[in-house]
């Protein structure tokens, strides 16, 4: 039985990506006042953030939308001065992208055991590569960026590569990045302390279709994430649309956890953010 919301969704991306994009940098670029995230993509972020402009997995999964973007990339993200990449998998870290800015300042944070051939190929200067290990910590303009690791994979898989977790503060405000987390074992992470927004990156599993299956991890996805007591969420990594529907989450997946989220912690605020907006951070 064919989808409809999700065919609704595929042919808005086909149809809406490049004005999408249009706004978000427009946006971004004019913008000179107060905290701010736009949302690029599932998991792609761009901040305006105690006064520095940066990104966070800038990315575009499908090869069609970054040929239609590639003629004005150079325009849109002129003001992104650094990109914080969690993890090496292609709806994260996106080597087309960053060959065509190879020749920018734009420097690129990257996790320090990431595949040596995955940066060659993207032709990045050296000098602006920076390797991050756990527990470095970045001094960037006002804005403090602790590293952390932040396991990709679930404790009974071979991690191949690691994920790096980012915390970002500044004036007092911190920004959560736990990342595409598969083992939601809290004992795992430090005490980040007074969190004020957390992105949570929603996954329950292997597949989205069976609720039976799905449900339990999204409550582990739920517990998991509540525990870092933040302010406020954004439930994000929705409508990856490079994958299978089977491996895909929707809104009825994020709205199940908002629920589960609220009962947990009632005092927080639980956003579900769409491709285009932006918030108030």
């Amino acid at each position: 039985m064919k989808n409809g919301y999700l065919e609704s969704v595929i042919y808005d991306y086909d149809k809406n990506f490049v004005s999408y994009w249009e706004g978000i940098f427009s946006s971004f670029s004019s913008h000179n006042s107060g905290d701010r995230v736009w949302f690029a993509g599932p998991s792609a972020y761009v901040f305006a953030f105690g006064g520095e402009k940066f990104a966070m997995d800038l990315q575009i999964r499908r090869q069609s939308d970054f040929e239609k973007i590639k003629p004005r990339l150079h325009d849109f993200v002129k003001d992104v001065s650094f990109v914080l990449i969690t993890h090496q998998h292609d709806d994260h870290m996106c080597i087309p992208l960053m060959r065509e800015l190879k020749d920018t300042n734009i420097r690129w944070y990257i996790p320090h055991d990431c595949s040596r051939h995955l940066i060659e190929s993207s032709g990045l200067k050296d000098k602006n590569i920076i390797k991050v290990k756990p527990g470095d910590v970045f001094e960037i303009g006002n804005l403090t960026v602790k590293a952390f690791h932040s396991p990709h994979v679930r404790a009974d898989e071979n991690e191949l590569f690691a994920q790096r977790g980012y915390e970002i503060s500044s004036h007092g405000k911190k920004l959560l990045f736990p990342g595409d987390v598969r083992d939601y074992d809290f004992s795992d992470y430090p005490d980040f302390g007074n969190v004020d927004i957390c992105f949570s990156h929603l996954w329950a599993g292997n597949d989205s279709i069976n609720e039976s299956l799905y449900m339990p991890m999204l409550k582990k996805f739920a517990d998991f994430n509540s525990a870092f007591h933040a302010k406020k969420y954004f439930l994000c990594h929705l409508y990856e649309l490079g994958r299978e529907e089977k491996y895909l989450w929707s809104y009825k997946h994020a709205g199940i956890a908002k629920d589960m989220f609220y009962g947990n912690i009632p005092e927080s605020t639980i956003e579900i953010p769409k491709l285009g907006n932006s918030y108030e951070l």
